[in-house]
């Protein structure tokens, strides 16, 4: 497992660190590893990441509640954590 010491850096809060928890235990699961050089593979590739992202509930924190977000802002850091986080898992 990778180091994961930087969430106890003292900008992340609770609802952070299990944010990036549990979209770990998701990304176990649900990435799946593709041909970066394979253009059409890795159009499917994204699409298919996306859909299921929309369907683990991940998407919500990209836009802001009124728009059916997570939150009434946007927050960076949940954003760096789940970008970092997706990036780790697919290599």
């Amino acid at each position: 497992m990778p180091d994961r010491t930087f969430l106890a850096w003292p900008f992340f809060e609770p609802p952070h660190r299990a944010l990036a928890d549990a979209l770990d235990a998701w990304a176990r699961r649900e990435v799946r590893h593709h041909d970066a050089h394979a253009i059409a593979e890795t159009d499917r590739a994204t699409i298919d990441l996306v859909r299921r992202l929309g369907a683990g509930g991940w998407l919500k924190y990209a836009v802001p509640s009124p728009y059916g977000g997570n939150a009434p802002k946007l927050d960076v850091r949940s954003l760096c954590l789940i970008r970092e986080t997706l990036a780790r898992h697919d290599g």
